[in-house]
């Protein structure tokens, strides 16, 4: 895997992250009729989603650096 492509994955992930969080606060809010709840649900799906993201990003970009896993 060459550089470009994992910039290119990170914002293929982003987006689809968005539109999962998007969908989940959608489905909070008309299910609950609480439109702060759907918010709040899609805030903190976002930023769990983000989380995992950076962590992927993080190996994956060093993996590239090193040319191989290391292992640690």
């Amino acid at each position: 895997m060459d550089v470009q492509k994992v910039a290119n994955l990170f914002l293929i992930f982003v987006l689809m992250a968005a539109g999962i969080s998007l969908v989940i606060g959608f489905v909070v809010a008309v299910r609950s009729t609480n439109y702060k709840k759907g918010y709040i649900s899609t805030f903190i799906s976002s930023v769990v989603f983000l989380i995992i993201i950076v962590s992927w990003y993080d190996k994956a970009s060093s993996n590239v650096l090193w040319g191989q896993y290391l292992g640690f």
